[in-house]
């Protein structure tokens, strides 16, 4: 019986050794989910990717983009170059951000919030845009508006990517592509902001200050961005897209009223009381999910319809704006000059800049220079991109110079992660078309006497089948075109390329794709060519 007992009790003891690993484990996986499911928070003060910690270059980094900055408000084309810039980016006048006296403790401080994907392509940007935002907040002084910096990620299965020892990153699970975003990828926006404010524990853990600017990765700061909002008031940036008459009788559908009231602004770049936007984001999450299961305001709104969430939610909660014009420059190869570009806060590159090897601008394809961010979507932009053709914008040359300022200040530019051992991944440079492979060369004009004759004239009358891009059956069609230099064509629906055709008297066209034999009726007098 004792024998018996004791083999009892040594079974009971091996059963409760059992059990209480079990309930460990379980204990665990449960931890595990919670994290994963409230998303997962990487904030630690020595992984703060500063710019003083970083490698030599950083100073002359920041020098050279205030030094850009300087020559594209100024729209001094003769400081295009790169030699012009880096002797520009010495001149102690670009060293530093004068700042205003203050009462430091009355400074009203946002938080940057850095809504982001997974990929490559994101990881640049981000990069990027860290780089600059500290790179201000270094330099805007006890004045300064700029407060702490986050990334908020979002993950298939909230997992971290290779950006979490250089950013502080708050990691949200990735709606489920289809199922949950509706193949929009962009509700992972409100979703992720939504999470993150939830999770009270890890937003007061990370976020101190009382506003909030959020931002996007494609976003280059030009200069430190005041805080203006208040309380009540957010301040948002004027999108043309997004005025409400363009959409009147789809907001009334989802917010009767709201047309009248609505600011044409979205959720970014946007600064907003933290308590103004908890009481925002639930609204601005559930329409975005309604406009976007919706086929006409799907077909309507396109890919900007989270924006619109964001903006008929506001005007619902009878919130409005005050609405900047400044906060961010969107603009392309041409862009506006109704407002100086040194004025701009923030470099929104949304858009490619294209141009021709003497800066003509080549809208609707890729130029012979060219700064798109899509060009990088697996590979990181390379360190010391070209500077633009000397008649490019000098706000191209800001854009070159943010690219060059943060891959020079970065160790860790085109690695997945902060290892030395990781290889860096680099895309090809801004030059597609070096100058001397232009596509009509001095050697293409002197065998062609058309090419010499047509250089520089127009307008010329495009007629005929295949007229401008068009189908080859279609024999309506006609336009003006130019034929400028470096092969350049210019037509008042866009612009294209010509060069030298296999016979003389032949010209090759190239416009939205499609490529043409053209032939001239030229007058008898070809010096009147132009005519």
């Amino acid at each position: 019986k004792e024998d018996v007992d004791r083999r009892w009790a040594q079974s009971m003891a091996g059963r409760a050794d059992v059990a209480v690993g079990l309930m460990a484990l379980v204990i665990f996986v449960l931890l595990v989910a919670v994290f994963y499911t409230t998303g997962s928070l990487q904030h630690m003060e020595s992984a703060h990717y500063e710019v003083r910690t970083l490698h030599g270059n950083a100073q002359d980094a920041r020098a050279l983009m205030q030094a850009a900055s300087l020559v594209a408000a100024s729209e001094d084309f003769d400081l295009l170059d790169a030699d012009s810039l880096t002797a520009k980016a010495k001149s102690p006048t670009t060293q530093s951000i004068p700042s205003a006296s203050c009462d430091p403790s009355s400074v009203r401080r946002y938080h940057v919030l850095i809504t982001s994907s997974s990929g490559t392509y994101q990881a640049w940007q981000t990069r990027s845009m860290y780089f600059h935002v500290l790179r201000l907040r270094e330099a805007q002084g006890p004045c300064g508006a700029i407060g702490g910096i986050s990334r908020l990620l979002t993950m298939p299965g909230g997992r971290p990517d290779g950006l979490m020892d250089a950013i502080p990153t708050y990691v949200v699970p990735e709606l489920r592509p289809g199922a949950e975003d509706h193949g929009f990828v962009v509700m992972n926006r409100p979703h992720s902001v939504r999470a993150f404010l939830n999770n009270r524990t890890a937003w007061d853990a990370t976020v101190k200050e009382e506003y909030v600017m959020i931002a996007e990765t494609d976003h280059v700061w030009l200069q430190p961005v005041p805080n203006e909002a208040t309380p009540t008031t957010p301040v948002g940036y004027w999108f043309g897209y997004m005025e409400p008459q363009f959409r009147a009788p789809l907001i009334e559908r989802f917010c009767p009223g709201a047309s009248k009231t609505m600011d044409p602004v979205g959720p970014s770049p946007a600064i907003l009381h933290v308590e103004q936007l908890r009481s925002l984001v639930d609204g601005w999450l559930n329409l975005s999910h309604k406009l976007k299961t919706d086929p006409d305001a799907d077909a309507q709104l396109g890919w900007v319809l989270e924006m619109w969430g964001y903006s008929i939610t506001a005007a619902c909660q009878g919130v409005k704006h005050k609405v900047s014009r400044t906060l961010q420059f969107e603009g392309g190869s041409i862009g506006s000059h109704e407002i100086p570009f040194g004025a701009y806060s923030i470099f929104h590159y949304t858009y490619g800049t294209e141009y021709s090897v003497a800066g003509v601008p080549m809208e609707l394809q890729v130029g012979h220079w060219s700064l798109d961010k899509r060009h990088y979507g697996s590979k990181y932009p390379p360190r010391g991109l070209s500077y633009p053709p000397r008649c490019g914008e000098p706000r191209a040359a800001v854009l070159a110079a943010a690219f060059n300022a943060a891959s020079a200040a970065d160790p860790h530019w085109g690695k997945s992660g902060p290892g030395a051992s990781a290889k860096a991944d680099l895309g090809a440079d801004t030059w597609r078309t070096r100058p001397e492979h232009a596509p009509v060369t001095a050697q293409g004009l002197a065998r062609s006497t058309t090419a010499r004759t047509v250089l520089g004239t127009g307008p010329w009358r495009w007629r005929g089948p295949g007229c401008c891009g068009g189908p080859a059956e279609d024999a309506s069609g006609q336009l003006s075109v130019f034929f400028l230099r470096d092969g350049v064509l210019w037509t008042e629906t866009g612009s294209g390329s010509w060069s030298v055709g296999a016979a003389d008297g032949q010209i090759e066209a190239t416009l939205l794709g499609v490529t043409s034999v053209l032939t001239f009726d030229l007058p008898g007098d070809r010096a009147a060519a132009w005519s």
